[in-house]
């Protein structure tokens, strides 16, 4: 047991005791008692509705000043807050692919003692999109602002957005034909790019010397940059209001709510007990043009998955029995998996907007070793993750269905995701230069 207060402990010291607790007490940071909660519930539900009401303000203002049509007309961005050791309080609408992958980049910088170097202070700027690190894949850029109060780390702001370009071997962002890490584009691993609020121009210049279409990458930048500092003057003004002490408190409170408002849901919806699923994805290559030696070889993938729901609502999804990882573009991390589950959780589950960290802690995801789910070698490629986390989470969709069913919600059943053809171009444009 660590004995000196958290505010004195280092940022790498404070997230080890953190997990030690969930280990011990199965609540996050071992708050076993919703305290703040009980003692005035209109003031931390009205809370827990700001931070959302923040995140969704952010998010729509950078729509506003990026111009990739990608953020600005699809809506490919999510803004979020998290606790200094990076678990997610509360996120703004958008691709909630991301709630645990920016965790994992957060935690992973913590982890390798960014504290000391290249150092955390207010007003740095931190990007990253290796999906090792913490992302699904190569276009999904995301980036984290840390929040200070009076010298004191209180949190950090982030923001995603899909690229539509990503500077691999292939034109566009998802890069299908990438065999191995090094033909997949642009990486930016868990960077310093700013400080002082500003982007770092050398930063901007490899954009732009490493980019088919820079324009649209360096705007989103810029406005996942607005979004975060918007996030974190709000965040600033709210401790202001209501105290650093109670904010260090409420913040976790709202994660572990969240991880008991899983739990309930999943009790509420469906019936204990194991659920078994099977789906095949084959990829065609052998002989087709473009493809290299490494990834000529047809591809089949048997993706066997079994679901089991205790009868306190965790859920397990188990991989076992799945294939290895490839030299193909389709391959994933567990940061990705961790994608794919949030997108059916918040849709179909966790829909009243407030899902964070504490849902993914309701959770597990078993990932063999060295398979396509988790593989064994870094410098494998994840620039289309999404054709195989696309069929194995519409079996996972069609297992909650039958739970749905099962326990009498016959209106909440829906037809599993499965994979659509995609088109990307690139080449010359009318004006004489690269897009793609």
């Amino acid at each position: 047991m660590l004995d000196k207060p958290a505010s004195a402990l280092r940022l790498r010291e404070r997230l080890l005791d953190s997990e030690r607790l969930m280990e011990e007490t199965g609540c996050y940071d071992g708050i076993t008692e919703l305290t703040l909660r009980n003692q005035d519930p209109l003031k931390f539900e009205t809370l827990h509705t700001k931070l959302r009401a923040y995140c969704v303000s952010a998010r729509e203002m950078a729509r506003r000043i990026s111009a990739s049509p990608g953020v600005r007309e699809v809506g490919e961005m999510v803004v979020a807050i998290y606790t200094p050791e990076g678990d997610a309080i509360a996120l703004s609408n958008g691709i909630m692919v991301h709630v645990h992958t920016m965790s994992r980049f957060i935690k992973w910088m913590i982890k390798n003692n960014y504290e000391e170097n290249p150092k955390i202070r207010e007003g740095d700027i931190f990007a990253n999109n290796d999906a090792f690190i913490g992302t699904v894949q190569v276009p999904d850029v995301m980036d984290v602002v840390p929040i200070f109060h009076e010298g004191t780390l209180v949190g950090w702001s982030g923001a995603v957005c899909h690229e539509l370009e990503a500077g691999g071997i292939t034109p566009g962002g998802d890069v299908c034909l990438a065999q191995e890490r090094f033909t997949e584009g642009l990486f930016v691993c868990a960077e310093k790019i700013g400080e002082n609020d500003e982007i770092r121009r050398d930063y901007v210049i490899r954009c732009e010397r490493n980019l088919r279409m820079p324009i649209y990458w360096v705007l989103d930048e810029k406005a996942k940059v607005a979004s975060c500092i918007d996030m974190r003057e709000s965040v600033k003004q709210l401790i202001s209001e209501i105290g650093l002490d109670y904010w260090m408190k409420v913040s976790k409170e709202f994660i572990e709510e969240g991880r008991r408002a899983q739990l309930a849901r999943t009790r509420q919806l469906t019936v204990p007990g194991i659920y078994r699923g099977h789906t095949f994805y084959g990829h065609v290559t052998a002989g087709k043009p473009g493809f290299q030696l490494l990834g000529d070889p047809d591809w089949l993938y048997n993706i066997p998955i079994e679901m089991e729901i205790t009868s306190d609502g965790k859920i397990t999804m188990d991989f076992e029995g799945t294939q290895p990882w490839g030299y193909h573009s389709m391959n994933c991390t567990p940061a990705g998996m961790d994608g794919g589950m949030f997108v059916t959780l918040t849709q179909h589950m966790n829909f009243e907007g407030l899902v964070n960290d504490g849902a993914w802690m309701a959770t597990e995801l078993k990932l063999p070793h060295g398979t396509w789910t988790n593989p064994d070698n870094e410098m494998v490629a994840t620039a289309t993750s999404w054709a195989l986390l696309l069929p194995a989470y519409g079996v996972f969709q069609r297992l909650l269905s039958r739970s749905f069913v099962a326990r009498g919600f016959v209106e909440e059943a829906f037809v599993g995701q499965v994979n659509s053809p995609m088109i990307e171009m690139g080449g010359e444009s009318q004006y004489g230069t690269p897009f793609g």
